[in-house]
């Protein structure tokens, strides 16, 4: 794939534009055909030294987002990760001896604002609560701060009893009333995999109880205590459990099913946010389920290179509300952590002092569109 990706770069279309210099606004609409892993989606070239790069990449040794140069010197980044296939304006507007380039949205789209790089043992899932974010490697529980501060961790999670019965996995997991709500899988993926419950200060499990699935690769807690997970693929219905006022260690099977109405493969995470379902596919995207209906509908995408792990919807001060894991298995795993952006909503990406000149040439690969106005 790496090799294909180099051989596109070198393939980039050239084309050479006339403008006037910027004494009215120039506005570039454009749209991704498809994610990269390394090389730039959108540069844009101009006559005073001044050059702006899009990459919409998915490794973790290139960081996505809007580059200032200046004589090819990085100056200035914004970190984002665009949605493909939506589409975007980039202005340039002179406001005096200024000159202010902003993104805005011409249809209603999801970005990644912010891209956490985190060690390669936070694999499996993410949960945020009590003012923390709890995440879970294969064998591994670590609750940071917010600000990514590590509070505590526990590496070794699941009792010796479970793990003389060859249970080695965490999945995607969930914060509800206090505790954490993990899945446990087996050596094999055999059944009965295990809902487990676990303290949020020592990390410690606290109860547990056998379900009759094989793979349990994810859970989530509505408002009312009842937990949500399904196989992990194919996934054609949602099984729901109720383990309040149950003896540790029992056996329970699902209160009830939801039938889906559409079939999805490798379904990796899941959290609730308003009354809705949210599932982190290895497709790359995330779907919305509503559960009254069993409608799934798709929601938006990711890079699809890597692993789709666990997620979470959750507010953050910073505007964020969607939290996805990647694993990349390689050096550092991702969160894009995304936020929804309506048609016509506008971001600042920078300004500039002084005059970067008129526009030389725009590079861009055969799977991006644009068009420039003025």
């Amino acid at each position: 794939m790496l090799s294909k990706e180099l051989t596109t770069t070198v393939a980039l279309l050239l084309i050479n534009l006339t403008v006037c210099p910027y004494l009215t606004p120039q506005y570039l609409d454009f749209s991704i055909g498809r994610y990269s892993l390394y090389s730039p989606s959108l540069t844009i070239i101009f006559k005073k030294g001044y050059g702006l790069r899009l990459l919409v990449c998915a490794s973790p040794e290139v960081k996505p987002g809007f580059y200032l140069d200046k004589e090819g010197r990085i100056i200035a980044f914004k970190p984002m990760l665009l949605q493909v296939g939506d589409w975007y304006r980039l202005s340039l507007v002179k406001e005096g001896n200024l000159v202010k380039v902003s993104l805005t949205a011409l249809n209603d789209t999801w970005i990644a604002t912010r891209i956490d790089y985190l060690p390669t043992f936070y694999k499996q899932g993410i949960a945020f609560g009590k003012k923390s974010i709890y995440f879970t490697g294969t064998s591994i529980l670590i609750k940071l701060s917010l600000s990514k501060e590590v509070i505590n961790y526990n590496a070794d999670p699941i009792p010796n009893k479970l793990k003389d019965e060859g249970y080695f996995h965490l999945g995607d997991l969930d914060y509800y009333n206090g505790s954490l709500y993990i899945p446990v899988e087996r050596e094999g993926y055999e059944r009965p995999a295990v809902i487990a419950i676990y303290d949020t200060d020592e990390l410690k499990m606290v109860s547990y109880f056998y379900t009759p699935q094989d793979h349990m690769p994810w859970l989530a807690v509505d408002g009312e205590g009842l937990i949500y997970t399904s196989e992990y693929s194919p996934v054609s219905e949602i099984l729901v459990y109720n383990v309040r006022n149950l003896k540790a260690g029992s056996y329970i099977k699902p209160v009830k099913s939801i039938k889906l109405n559409r079939t999805l493969g490798g379904v990796q995470g899941g959290a609730f946010y308003r009354g809705r379902l949210y599932l982190s596919v290895m497709d790359g995207w995330i779907y919305e389920v509503d559960l009254s209906t069993g409608t799934v509908r798709r929601l938006f995408k990711l890079p699809d290179f890597y692993e789709m792990e666990g997620m979470d919807v959750y507010e953050l001060a910073d505007g964020t509300l969607y939290h996805v894991l990647i694993n990349t298995n390689l050096n550092r795993n991702l969160v894009y952590h995304l936020t929804k952006l309506t048609k016509g909503q506008r971001l600042a990406l920078f300004t500039i002092k002084g005059e970067v000149g008129e526009i030389v040439s725009i590079i861009k690969p055969p799977w991006v569109n644009s068009t420039l106005r003025s």
